[in-house]
């Protein structure tokens, strides 16, 4: 009889612990495997996952490296991963065309003038004060870095090189990895290339660059990384996918708060860079909660694909964008 007793008043505890702290949960938490880089581009991403906020939604964040997002990509399509955080290319462009459930659910960087995290960086002996013009005639005949053949960087190289009217036949786009760039302008491998932070701000301490920043010098349309969805969550578990974004959201709410004592403790955690630096460092502009997408940068990144022979016919834009969970998801 005392046993049962016992086993009752433990039944009344837990019950109440479960009424009044409502963090506790009964039930398993739902994996849901994302694409990582450790960069401060994914800091909504870290601070939403530290701080539980990926938990409130009953989520449970895997965190997956790969050796770049092409690989990547290549998960989100056969399923193997459930998110990536990317960049638009003309591989997503001809997946969607094959009609490959991938969606695009919100652009992750949102770029104002002033903002200096990306931007395009050449190595020169000329002073911080030079003209522009004449610091981009000091490529013809150089190497220009990319991340690859067909991207979004590669693209708005040749905006930037045709806007200054250096022809593209003057220079030479090497393909270089995007985690070596500073050595191989340390190096001389190649002369120019873009660059994001805290990349930035490291080969600035060690080479003399000239940067160019979008809004200002570059071009007003950048394109940005992108939130894509796979077919795990556009098909199977579209609820996931609203549960996601709504942790992603209250990420972005708390890094828009700036650079916090707790902001910066969690990304020196994640991103392994030191305060001084986290805080000296130009942090890219989230939008918190509308529609950001840049369907004009879209629509001629795309035609400039189409230029160059990455595609062979358009794509209705609308068919790569799904904005239901951004809506179906927004916090107060």
């Amino acid at each position: 009889m005392r046993k049962i007793k016992m086993m009752a008043i433990s039944i009344i505890l837990i019950s109440i612990n479960l009424l009044y702290n409502p963090k506790v949960y009964s039930e398993e938490l739902e994996k849901v495997k994302v694409y990582y880089q450790p960069i401060i581009s994914r800091a909504p991403f870290i601070i939403a996952y530290e701080e539980g906020y990926f938990k409130e939604e009953g989520l449970d964040l895997e965190l997956l490296k790969f050796r770049n997002s092409s690989e990547a990509m290549i998960m989100l399509l056969q399923g193997s991963i459930d998110v990536l955080p990317g960049a638009v290319t003309a591989g997503s462009f001809n997946a969607v065309k094959e009609g490959r459930n991938l969606k695009i659910v919100y652009q992750l960087l949102t770029h104002v003038k002033g903002n200096k995290y990306l931007g395009f960086y050449i190595k020169t002996s000329l002073k911080p004060n030079a003209d522009i013009k004449a610091v981009i005639k000091t490529l013809k005949g150089k190497k220009i870095g990319v991340d690859s053949m067909g991207t979004a960087f590669h693209f708005e190289i040749e905006n930037i090189l045709k806007k200054y009217r250096l022809p593209l036949s003057d220079v030479e786009l090497v393909v270089t990895p995007i985690s070596t760039l500073t050595a191989a302008l340390a190096s001389g491998a190649i002369n120019a290339a873009i660059l994001f932070e805290p990349l930035a701000s490291i080969a600035q301490a060690e080479i003399q660059l000239f940067p160019l920043y979008y809004k200002d010098e570059v071009n007003d349309i950048p394109l940005g990384a992108c939130l894509w969805y796979g077919p795990n969550l556009i098909e199977k578990r579209p609820e996931t996918g609203i549960k996601f974004m709504r942790a992603f959201l209250k990420g972005i709410r708390q890094y828009n708060q700036g650079k916090t004592k707790r902001n910066i403790e969690i990304l020196n955690k994640y991103i392994g860079l030191e305060e001084e630096l986290l805080n000296k460092i130009n942090w890219p502009v989230f939008a918190s909660s509308e529609n950001n997408i840049n369907f004009e940068a879209l629509e001629i990144y795309q035609d400039w694909l189409i230029e160059k022979r990455y595609l062979n016919e358009r794509l209705d834009i609308n068919t790569l964008i799904d904005m239901s969970f951004l809506e179906k998801a927004k916090i107060n």
